[in-house]
């Protein structure tokens, strides 16, 4: 959780109360990818 606070801190953007409802899902859909974490890949097998 910290590692995402700090994300959303060195982002710098508005905070979503101080927008209107249209600023503030326009930027939540511009910001969306500050808080998508890198995956790990899956290890793939094959079936019998």
């Amino acid at each position: 959780m910290a590692g995402i606070l700090d994300r959303m801190r060195r982002a710098n953007r508005p905070s979503y109360h101080s927008l209107s409802p249209q600023q503030a899902r326009l930027a939540y859909r511009m910001g969306a990818e500050i808080l998508d974490l890198p995956r790990a890949p899956l290890a793939r097998g094959t079936r019998r």
